[in-house]
């Protein structure tokens, strides 16, 4: 039987193909679908053959075309090298995060003596770590144990409430400041699980609350954090005014860890409340819940993934995970081998100085590493977690979802099956049809031009701050016109628009000449150039009449800006000039652009009149930079200061 390179899979009568290696999708119309049923391992003419009866040889030949191109360029199908194999299976060495759970109850900091991390082990003995102790010992195997990593985080756990805010903080302010000292990136983070939380929807009741905070900076005052240092259960919404007071302290995540099958409102709910990023913890519930069927818990994960789909397509930008998270491997084609760090590049501390390979696994016997105070860690432990992940693991690799699972997380299949590197049949069922509903889901934002680059990297920022390029546009033109980007069908309209048009929108591109057809144009709908941003301006009622598009400079602060209005009486339309420097003048503050840059060909006077009178100035001309009947023309470049609006 013929390995499986390209999977094919359905949703909701809508088809889609993934390459199993590099995590290219992308949604199938007929032809190809039936294509792919014999592609690759098929002779071209053989498929021809095949399908002849049912499809034109023309588009037969079109479709394969398409897969070639797609082949050589390398986004299915690469060639199979066995230095990539033996890449696959090399461990990236080095620690890059360690958990802590400080003490309840802190002791006095014991005097620095000569000994194993910073501490003699009789003096560990003699009493238990103080909360700075641990934190000292902590930072100081996570940067002995780095090796080239860069990145290092620290991470706190707390369970119910911040129980010392001030140790939190004096530990914070040590690991950056040890960290940075030592030439790394420091972040350090703060979890606290299993909050009492009030007055909750009645659709998230029953499930377990916490938050997540982003510390910023090593000078953070103890009183940024008290408002969670209370025995009092709190409200969402206040735990929503506890994000904003602190925002200039850290970045906050709300999580949620499911108790029942029940949460498929969850991302709804919490979105209306104005949570910028949010925490779908379903890996804690299994590990909380061992019980909890996996095929049961499915349909909240894809109502959640669907209602994400819907609000980014409405342009309400903000961050779910681990939806997000999947989302983002999708966009990359991010090949995962492995995406549970435990026991190779994260560890964990408890109150007591043990160690163990993550903060879960210290609820299972015969997991824990050794100790600050013995000195000594368990290495025949630690390299049994080197074979975790998809490369390695027997049930992953004929999988096709193996390199966006990633092999799962560890835990998870230590308490559904007893054994950690042994994923539970069931859950692997559900996990591949989450990754095909994933699949749908992103292929709509794809499908709408979404940059999922801004949504993945976004944070958790006041309601008013939480704005896309989109939305900034529609809000600006919501009186005269609107924007929306560019979408599979303006491709014959954009053809034919730019069809031995002059105008600079067109040919001051990289060749000067005409270089798009209806299929380009297809392609820049589906699969929008990174940082760049593209859209369609539209009257009230829908109709096209222009274009807009930025992209950034080589330069810091600097975009080049291109326009074109198809209908000539919008350069003189004074409503449509507001409105341009309204979206103008909200990009620069929100897209950190300070300088635009706009190229005009000498004959588009309309153009010309429209800037000068938009705040533009004359910025120079390059000479013969356009090409077109036969001889070169200059081309005259307009600068505008975003800052001067």
């Amino acid at each position: 039987m013929n390995e499986v390179r390209i999977h094919r899979f359905e949703i909701e009568g809508r088809r889609f193909a993934i390459d199993v290696e590099t995590c290219f999708c992308f949604e199938c119309d007929g032809i190809s679908w039936d294509v792919l049923e014999h592609y690759p391992h098929t002779p071209v003419n053989r498929i021809y053959a095949l399908l002849r009866a049912r499809y034109p040889e023309t588009e037969l030949r079109e479709v394969v075309g398409e897969l070639e191109w797609l082949r050589a360029s390398k986004s299915i199908l690469p060639p199979r090298k066995l230095d990539d194999q033996y890449k696959a299976l090399e461990l990236r060495g080095g620690l890059a995060k360690i958990a802590v759970s400080l003490p309840r109850e802190s002791a006095p900091a014991i005097p620095m003596k000569r000994g194993f991390l910073g501490r003699g082990a009789a003096a560990a003995k003699e009493s238990a770590p103080s909360a700075i102790d641990l934190v000292r010992d902590a930072v100081t195997m996570l940067l002995g144990r780095a090796e080239g990593q860069r990145d290092l985080e620290v991470e706190f756990h707390e369970a119910n409430r911040v129980w010392d805010p001030a140790a939190i903080v004096s530990g914070a302010a040590h690991a950056i400041k040890a960290i940075r000292s030592a030439g790394k990136n420091p972040k350090v983070s703060l979890r606290v699980s299993e909050m009492p939380v009030e007055s909750l929807p009645e659709s998230l009741e029953g499930h377990t609350f916490g938050v997540r905070l982003e510390l910023k900076t090593e000078d953070i005052p103890a009183s940024a954090l008290e408002a969670l240092s209370g025995s009092a259960p709190l409200s969402l919404a206040r735990i929503r005014k506890i994000f904003a007071a602190g925002e200039d302290h850290f970045s906050g995540k709300i999580v949620l860890r499911p108790n029942h099958p029940g949460f498929g409102d969850a991302v709804r709910i919490l979105e209306s409340m104005h949570f910028g990023a949010i925490e779908i913890d379903v890996d804690e519930a299994y590990i909380a819940n061992p019980s909890l069927g996996p095929r049961e818990m499915l349909p909240a994960m894809a109502q959640c993934a669907e209602d994400y789909a819907e609000s980014l397509l409405s342009h309400r930008y903000f961050r779910v995970d681990p939806i997000a998270s999947v989302f983002w491997r999708i966009y990359n084609g991010t090949v995962t081998p492995r995406i549970d760090p435990t026991g190779t590049q994260a560890l964990a501390v408890d109150g007591n100085g043990r160690i163990y390979p993550s903060e879960h696994f210290r609820r299972v016997d015969g997991f824990a590493l050794g100790s600050f105070a013995g000195g000594v860690l368990d290495n025949a432990i630690l390299r049994r977690f080197e074979d975790v992940g998809s490369a390695t693991t027997p049930a992953c690799m004929k999988c096709w979802a193996r390199n966006l699972c990633g092999g799962g997380v560890a835990a998870v299949h230590q308490a559904l099956s007893g054994d950690f590197r042994a994923p539970h049949p069931d859950w692997c069922d559900a996990q591949r049809d989450w990754f095909g509903v994933a699949v749908s889901a992103f292929n709509r934002l794809s499908a709408a031009g979404i940059n999922f680059t801004r949504v993945y990297h976004s944070i958790d920022r006041p309601a008013k701050r939480q704005v896309s390029w989109f939305t900034l546009a529609r809000a600006a033109f919501r009186m005269n016109i609107g924007m929306r980007p560019l979408a599979e069908a303006d491709a014959e309209m954009l053809t034919s628009w730019e069809s031995w048009n002059r105008s600079a929108y067109f040919l001051s591109n990289e060749r000067s000449v005409f270089v798009s057809n209806q299929y380009d144009r297809e392609l820049d709908a589906l699969h929008p150039r990174p940082l760049e941003f593209e859209s369609v301006l539209i009257h009230k009622d829908g109709k096209p009449f222009g274009l807009f598009k930025v992209r950034p400079d080589r330069l810091p602060g600097v975009a080049d800006g291109y326009l074109y209005f198809h209908e000539p009486a919008a350069y003189a339309s004074d409503a449509v000039r507001r409105s341009f420097r309204m979206v103008l003048k909200e990009a620069g503050a929100e897209q950190s652009i300070k300088s635009l840059v706009v190229p005009a060909a000498p004959w588009e006077a309309g153009l010309h009149e429209f800037l000068e009178s938009a705040g533009f100035a004359r910025e120079g001309i390059q000479r013969e930079a356009l090409y077109t009947g036969a001889k070169y023309h200059d081309l005259i470049v307009f600068r505008l200061t975003l800052d001067t609006l």
